[in-house]
């Protein structure tokens, strides 16, 4: 079973996501400002990069990450 790693830089505000060890991707932005992150052969979402993340979450207790192609 692959873990979720997480990390936050504060001097940008992004969230970087990653399932598994982080890893070389294909890059998507959606339009709300995430980026999807594809495993460059089975196109299979392996992490999201979050733009703008404490002013996502202010005020939230969730926040949605697009499973599905966008």
């Amino acid at each position: 079973m692959e873990k979720m790693n997480l990390g936050y830089d504060e001097t940008v505000d992004v969230l970087y996501v990653s399932i598994g060890k982080p890893r070389k991707a294909l890059s998507d932005i959606t339009k709300k400002g995430i980026i999807v992150r594809r495993h460059p052969k089975t196109k299979k979402i392996i992490g999201y990069t979050v733009l703008d993340f404490m002013k996502r979450v202010h005020g939230r207790k969730r926040i949605e990450l697009p499973l599905i192609n966008f």
